[in-house]
């Protein structure tokens, strides 16, 4: 999900300022042959700094088990997994951010109404339907990824008429909630979801010192 957003890079700086640039087709215009390019002023919105923030562990093993020719290759293995499921975790939780952690992408969003259709498919597509609407201000032409926890993951692939025109990621940082749905943007939101207003370039999130954002909805 992250590699699809845009990447910023914080070089040597320790703190990067991020204003949100807004997407709009009036900002480019039909030009004749040999006729002058119009000039634009982009329309721009107040950001966020950026600070970079670090997951780290250290481990112990025993002598006998650094002597076991799979060891290392063992404790990588489930070490990547558990940095994967932290990051999930902080990564789509609601908590405001620290000088240690940056906030969680549901922090600070107010829930959309669930569907109330009796029909699980239907209620389901409704509830996408008004996540999608939820996103489109803020993503641009940007796609639409759907986060959701591993069964209600499978559920949405299985129950689809058919292939969702969207990606659909499946994190076990997500809750089941059997009866509820949430989304979000980088800020947006099926079934109870959230929306930020403008906030297309707002969070710390990507490998390597990078920034990087993209729409997506949570499904939880």
């Amino acid at each position: 999900m992250l590699g699809q957003g845009l990447q910023l890079t914080f070089g040597s700086n320790v703190a990067i300022s991020v204003p949100s640039f807004v997407a709009a087709a009036g900002n480019v215009g039909w030009v004749d042959e040999a006729a002058p390019i119009p000039v634009r002023q982009l329309n721009v919105l107040g950001g966020p700094m950026l600070t970079p923030d670090k997951l780290g562990v250290i481990t112990a093993l025993t002598s006998e088990m650094l002597t076991g020719s799979n060891a290392e290759a063992m404790v990588r293995d489930a070490l990547t997994q558990s940095a994967a499921l932290a990051l999930d975790t902080a990564l789509l939780d609601a908590n405001a951010g620290t000088t240690t952690r940056p906030a969680g992408l549901r922090y600070g969003i107010a829930a959309l109404t669930a569907s109330a259709l009796a029909d699980p498919l239907e209620a389901m597509l409704k509830d996408i339907a008004a996540l999608a609407a939820a996103v489109a201000p803020v993503g641009g032409n940007a796609p639409i990824v759907l986060v959701a926890n591993p069964v209600r993951a499978m559920m949405l692939r299985l129950r689809a008429p058919r292939e969702l025109p969207v990606a659909v990621l499946a994190s076990s940082a997500v809750r089941w909630w059997p009866s509820r749905v949430r989304g979000y943007h980088p800020s947006a939101p099926p079934r109870a979801a959230h929306q930020h207003p403008a906030r297309r370039s707002s969070l710390p999130w990507g490998g390597g010192g990078r920034h990087a954002t993209t729409p997506f909805a949570l499904d939880s």
